[in-house]
């Protein structure tokens, strides 16, 4: 026995992942800055928007989030101490 229930106002489902785009440095680049500018810009289209309480920032696997700007449209980052001589990983989710 199924009843149907109708809701007075609409709903809509985002079913669409926001996008991570303008991403500095670029992926695979080689810069001098021992403390390079870290950014990216978030495209979330026409859906519900980005809660920036779910944005998530590692710099080689250590959570940096706590030193980072976060808005609903962009993250920026900049470490606080020089990085070594070498590779280094970072990562944005939203």
């Amino acid at each position: 026995n199924e009843r149907m229930i109708q809701a007075g106002t609409r709903i809509s489902v985002d079913n669409a992942e926001p996008q991570i785009r303008s991403i500095t440095p670029e992926l695979s680049a080689r810069i001098n800055d021992e403390r390079p500018n870290i950014s990216a810009v978030f495209d979330d289209g026409t859906g519900s928007g980005i809660d920036p309480a779910s944005v998530q920032v590692t710099l080689d696997n250590r959570n940096v989030l706590r030193d980072a700007t976060v808005t609903g449209n962009f993250v920026a980052y900049r470490p606080a101490q020089a990085l070594s001589r070498g590779e280094h990983e970072v990562t944005i989710r939203v």
